[in-house]
């Protein structure tokens, strides 16, 4: 009797997780899914001046080694961005430029120039 009462409680502990799985785990997929495509498709294009620009070096280190790579910024009076190489070069202090920038509002700090016209 100890043994099947047992059993009948695994059983209902089963078809809990089984419920709470079916239904967890697709929402979440949804919802990181949602936010990823607002986040991929959050591109601006704003008018601004540039104030300045510069160089740093960041440091990535994993399990074995260190590396160290340029993060190239572009610094407005309002904003910081980050860029790749080729647009840091296109871009020159105390002029304005329409840039197209990637990321969110929100996160002013960590928005990317992706373009520049």
């Amino acid at each position: 009797m100890e043994s099947s009462n047992h059993q009948c409680e695994h059983e209902k502990n089963s078809k809990r997780l089984s419920l709470i799985a079916k239904v967890f785990f697709p929402s979440i997929a949804v919802f990181s899914a949602l936010i990823y495509q607002q986040y991929r498709f959050s591109v601006d294009t704003i008018e601004v001046k540039i104030f300045s620009k510069n160089i740093t070096w960041t440091e990535f280190c994993g399990e074995y080694q260190c590396i160290e790579s340029p993060q190239f910024n572009i610094i407005t009076l309002e904003e910081h961005f980050t860029t790749s190489e080729d647009i840091y070069h296109q871009i020159e202090p105390n002029n304005t430029y329409f840039l197209s920038i990637k990321g969110w509002t929100l996160f002013k700090s960590k928005r990317k120039v992706v373009k520049v016209y």
